[in-house]
């Protein structure tokens, strides 16, 4: 059944552009590269999300990882499957149901995530503080979607990411993409950039020695 999300259905070509367009944009700060857009864009129509949402995809060591309410909309609107939660700031039990072709609901299993299980696993930052509600959904829903609704998104595997926090741990940034973390913040982080390489005679950030690298995070960090 067509997944409900999908509003469009650009021709690959179309995508790549629109990556671009996606880029050059300035609106999404985290997404300064027309490959990485295009291919988002590439991956969430695969999965039968709209480019808008698809932009919202984090993809971490070759796996996509989706914030909790695109998860449970696309169960909800896969025309396949449903779910009821109960939740509070103790634990979230999420039960599942496959819609029967007569319409009628057939319980299929539930999962419930606990603030026990999120310390067992480690978990318990200031997010889970906070939220603890929505991150005990977030964990709850993933793991029903894993084991109860595996295509209500296609058939890859996919992991969820809520207030920052992701099931599959990003890693450790180079001195160099902090630097450019950095430059997308400024207002004039652009000019910066140039003109830091030219001093430095390189052609990018990338080819800045450690010495240098270090000096300009030093400074960058002042402004």
């Amino acid at each position: 059944m067509k997944n409900e999300l999908t509003n469009t259905t650009p021709g690959e070509t179309d995508l790549v552009e629109m990556g671009r367009i996606f880029a050059a944009s300035g609106m999404f700060p985290e997404h300064r590269d027309a490959a990485q857009c295009a291919t988002k864009l590439i991956v969430g129509r695969g999965m039968g999300l709209n480019p808008y949402d698809a932009m919202s995809l984090h993809i971490i060591q070759g796996k996509v990882v989706l914030g909790a309410n695109i998860m449970a909309a696309a169960i909800k609107r896969s025309g396949k499957y449903t779910y009821r939660a109960d939740s509070n700031d103790e634990a979230c039990s999420i039960t599942f149901f496959e819609i029967m072709p007569n319409g009628d609901r057939e319980e299929i299993g539930t999962t419930t995530f606990t603030l026990d299980d999120a310390k067992n696993a480690g978990l318990g930052g200031t997010n889970w503080k906070k939220y603890p509600k929505a991150m005990l959904f977030a964990r709850a829903i993933s793991q029903g979607y894993r084991t109860h609704a595996p295509d209500a998104l296609g058939c890859a595997p996919v992991y969820v990411e809520m207030h920052g926090e992701s099931e599959i741990p990003r890693p450790e940034k180079t001195d160099h993409e902090k630097i450019e973390d950095i430059l997308a913040g400024l207002k004039d982080g652009e000019e910066i950039k140039k003109k830091a390489i030219e001093k430095a005679g390189v052609n990018s950030i990338d080819q800045l020695n450690p010495d240098q690298t270090r000096r300009m995070i030093e400074w960058l960090r002042t402004k």
